[in-house]
Formats: structure tokens, sequence, C-alpha cells
């Protein structure tokens, strides 16, 4: 065994949910150096999900290990792919065959869908997340899964909006449980035979303001189920009406929605603040919350000249401007902005952790 695989040292599990992280932070450094020609974060995290226990029909212990995939990222010219593994992964299949499946293990693989309204909304959008259905057949049965972004969505470029949220839960009769305390990390949670095991993955982010996404694209994507028609208006800005694009009302829409965001000017703070655990903050004063609409320990994101967003909790500071807020030297050089320029600050939807 490599050296560390031993009592004192026990090896590190999740090599590849760091590794993702890595990928995330090249990705947006490479945002930074070339903007013309940005990416967006990948659906990030391996999405590892165990089902296993013993098999009483079968008579032995049995395993299921799957990794549903998420939607790939945008890039500036193509929407992402769906479903498919990401671009580091190669051609690798990340779920069994169902018949494959229920012939040796005590399960019943009900579904594997497209998620409707997961992409990251852009001028290119993401792929979507999957959803995946499956049901358990045997009492001895445990569940484990590790995986990233339940709580904190992937990032978009040059303005997209976030990506979906990973969701792992267990539908026991009419009621879906929560199976840990921390979204994404669970050990060993005990399943009841006719539980359903409901895995929701995330997407990549897209690439460009979704105001500026073709109606052509989006209206593609209603027909197609991929996406609803209140997503269509809310995130893209276009309008439906007996089934059909209402171009008047979708362009008096996106000047509305465009009118409607929170711009600030920035001002040069002499350092970057992190709390005790390194997490960023962002101070803004009570009016400029008000005018995001968030609060104390809620998530922004500032949106500035460089492809990449800047992300911050949120720490309400009084005597503060109301049409300004600070940024310190690193989060000015990830923006590529400085003292008076504008930067867009809009809240940044985040999971709960509570069970």
């Amino acid at each position: 065994l490599p050296v560390g695989n031993d009592d004192q040292r026990p090896a590190v599990g999740g090599c590849w949910e760091i590794y993702w992280g890595i990928q995330t932070a090249v990705v947006g450094l490479f945002a930074q150096v070339t903007p013309w020609e940005p990416g967006a974060e990948n659906f990030n995290g391996t999405h590892h999900v165990y089902v296993g226990g013993y098999d009483q029909i079968r008579g032995k212990y049995y395993i299921l290990y799957e990794y549903p995939m998420g939607g790939n990222p945008a890039t500036i010219d193509t929407d992402g792919a769906t479903g498919t593994f990401g671009y580091a992964g190669g051609d690798l299949a990340s779920v069994y065959p169902a018949e494959t499946s229920e012939q040796r293990q005590p399960l019943l693989m009900e579904s594997l869908s497209i998620r409707k309204d997961s992409e990251s909304p852009g001028f290119r959008r993401s792929g979507f997340g999957v959803d995946r259905r499956v049901r358990i057949l045997a009492d001895s049965s445990q569940l484990g899964v590790m995986s990233d972004r339940a709580i904190i969505p992937p990032w978009g470029a040059q303005g997209a909006y976030p990506g979906s949220l990973n969701k792992f839960t267990v539908v026991r009769g009419s009621k879906e449980i929560q199976p840990s305390a921390i979204p994404g990390k669970v050990k060993a949670f005990q399943m009841e035979a006719d539980d359903v095991l409901a895995i929701e993955t995330t997407s990549g982010g897209g690439v460009g303001d979704p105001l500026d996404r073709e109606v052509e694209r989006v209206s593609d994507d209603v027909m197609e189920g991929y996406v609803s028609l209140e997503r269509a208006r809310d995130a893209y800005g276009v309008v439906f009406e007996d089934g059909n694009v209402d171009r008047a009302k979708t362009d008096a829409l996106r000047r509305e929605l465009r009118d409607r965001r929170t711009y600030f000017k920035i001002i040069e703070d002499a350092e970057d603040e992190f709390d005790s655990v390194g997490c960023r903050l962002g101070a803004l004063s009570p009016d400029v919350a008000r005018q995001v609409g968030v609060k104390e320990r809620d998530m922004v994101e500032y949106i500035g000249k460089a492809a990449a967003p800047l992300r911050a909790w949120v720490k309400i500071v009084d005597g503060l401007p109301g049409d300004a807020v600070p940024v310190g030297p690193v989060g000015r050089k990830i923006l590529q902005s400085g003292e008076a320029d504008e930067v867009w600050v809009r809240a940044l939807p985040i999971g709960d952790l509570a069970v």
C-alpha cells in the first residue's frame, strides 16, 4: 500500500472533489487572462452515490456505485452538453444500464431524465442536470453520498446566472427526507424497502448575459420542454402568448429587467476581509443590502469587467454609503475594476443547511 494507508495516517478519499475545485480555480484564472473567450465553472463534483447492503433474495452483499453527471458549461460560442461526463473525464459512462443493475441488485431503476430549468442561463447557456430515481427493494441498505455544489451553485461567466444545486434526497411515502445535515455529504443513511433515492445533479456555468440570448433559442428550449415559460420570462426576459414569442412584450420586459439590476461604485478598500474560516466577506451598507435584497450571512456576486464573478458572504456595516461598495485589492484584481468603476451586485441563492 502507498505511504499513508495505515491507522496513523489514513489515506484521504474523495480526491475527485478536490480535483474539481482546483479545476474551477484554474478556469476562473483563465477567464481573467482571456476575457474575450471565457470559460465558466464545470458542474463541479463527481456526485459519488453509493447504495449497499445485504440482498436477502440473492443471499449476498451488494453495492451500487454511480456518479450521474450534470450539465457541462457553455463556451462563448456554444451551449453546454447535458448529462455527459465532464471534459476532463473522457468518454465514460456515469450510470449503469437498468437491466444490469436490476438483475444483480435489489433495486428498481425508475427513471433517468433531464432536469427542467436546471441550466445556468446565459447568452450561451450551460447544459442541464439530470434527475435519477432508484427504488430500493431491500430493508438492509445504506446510502452514502460524496459531492459538492449542493450549497453554493457553480458560477457563470460574463454575467451569466449561476447553475443549479446538486440535490440528494430520499422519498419515503409522501415525505421527502434530507439524509444529512450537510447536503451532498451523506454517511450510512439507513434506507427502507420501497424508499426512492432521488438524485438531481447540477449544471456548470453559462457564458454571457441571458437577456442577450436569441429568442429563437429560448423558444426552442421551451418547445423541447427543457425550460419552463416562467424560466423563459424571469431569466431570459422572453414572453410567450398563446404558445408563441411576443416580440414587443419581450423587448419591453428585457429593458425592465436590465433597469432593475443594482449597480454600485467601487470604493477601494485597503484590505480584503475574511472570516475566521477563510470565507470572503462583502461589506454592504444597510441601504445597499436592502436594494440587493439580502441580509447578514447571505451570499452575493459582484459582476465587474472580468469574466468570472467575485463571491462573498454579506456583512452589513453601518456608516457605509448607499451607492457604493468597498472592495479590497485582491477582489478588485479579480474583478479587474477600480475606484469609481461600477459593479453589478446581485443576490446568490444558496442551499439550506437545515436537516
